[in-house]
């Protein structure tokens, strides 16, 4: 082997162990792991679909004996397992909601309304995850259909559909408030954008506040679409009859969202451990929308309550840098 050989070989073997790393510290977080089900699970629900179709057709061309695909057969038995394992592993997640209202009060945001609306935010997620847990312990029938609440001294009943709506709705609730917060993010990005245009500041500074301006609103257009693809499978969970929204358009939709969140996780595991929490004065509410997408992933319930977390199971709410490493499927 010639030395230009063995250096462009040294080369590729870099280049994977770099990659192989930013894989490592991707699947090693707690989001990542979960990000990265939810976006094999919504392939899977995708691609199951035209395995039988395919089937179908080799069947009437007289290809094959059946119109049944045995790959899609045995691929359709490990999507209710990603969304069981992904709603059980979510059953800490009320600690991020924890440490966000927590680093709230320490480094609020920019303008009242915005302190207002994320407080609403919060209190959806600590109703969401309690309710989510309720969900998926009465499904497996781990708890009881009634239990006796000492407060109340009477028992009280636990119907797994109504516990399913709930939480479904209580992340609805939260894409609405979200779509409200975003709204006033872009009112402070206009207004940043007409101080910057009047400004008689050098090229330099002009030219870094432009650039963190651009950010600012690349991360608001990938937030706004992020809550734009959860709304569909939250909306169709949160009602009794549901939405016109077959399986393959609820996967699409959660795909979609999720290689949002790939798109921010892979590139944090590529920048290596986040930076600490801002200095104290420091507000919350100054940083760039563009620090980071505050992600939910919308968290949800699946169709089928015997095996729980598919459709939309799946909120994970972790509000990335942007709230101080505090850290929301259509599954």
């Amino acid at each position: 082997m010639t030395s230009k050989n063995s250096n462009a070989m040294a080369g590729l073997v870099a280049i994977e162990a770099v990659n192989l790393d930013q894989l490592v510290r991707y699947l090693s977080t707690w989001k990542g792991t979960d990000n990265f089900l939810e976006i094999l699970s919504n392939v899977l629900k995708i691609a199951i679909p035209i395995l039988h179709f395919g089937a179908r057709l080799q069947h009437k061309a007289g290809i094959r004996k059946t119109n049944v695909s045995s790959v899609g057969e045995r691929l359709a038995k490990l999507t209710p397992l990603i969304g069981d394992s992904r709603m059980l592993f979510r059953v800490w997640g009320i600690l991020p909601i924890i440490q966000w209202l927590l680093s709230h009060s320490r480094y609020p945001p920019a303008t009242s309304k915005l302190l207002k609306l994320e407080r609403w935010q919060i209190f959806t997620m600590l109703a969401y995850f309690p309710t989510e847990q309720l969900y998926y312990l009465r499904v497996h029938d781990v708890i009881p259909a009634a239990i006796t609440l000492p407060i109340l001294g009477k028992p009280v009943a636990l119907n797994a559909k109504k516990l399913l709506l709930a939480s479904s709705r209580f992340y609805l609730a939260y894409i609405f408030l979200e779509f409200l917060r975003l709204k006033e993010r872009a009112g402070l990005l206009y207004t940043k954008q007409k101080v910057l245009s009047k400004a008689n500041a050098n090229a330099v500074e002009a030219g870094a506040e432009k650039a963190k301006l651009k950010d600012g609103w690349k991360a608001h257009q990938l937030a706004t679409a992020y809550n734009a693809f959860r709304l569909p499978g939250a909306l169709h969970w949160s009602l009794e009859s549901g939405i016109p929204l077959n399986d393959v358009a609820s996967a699409a939709f959660g795909l979609a969202a999720s290689l949002i969140t790939f798109r921010e996780l892979w590139a944090a595991a590529g920048a290596g451990p986040s930076p600490p929490p801002p200095e104290e004065g420091g507000g919350q509410g100054e940083k760039e929308v563009g620090a980071n997408v505050q992600e939910i992933e919308p968290s949800g319930v699946e169709p089928d309550p015997g095996v729980s977390g598919s459709a939309s199971s799946h909120v994970e709410v972790e509000a990335v840098q942007a709230r101080t490493s505090a850290g929301k499927d259509g599954n």
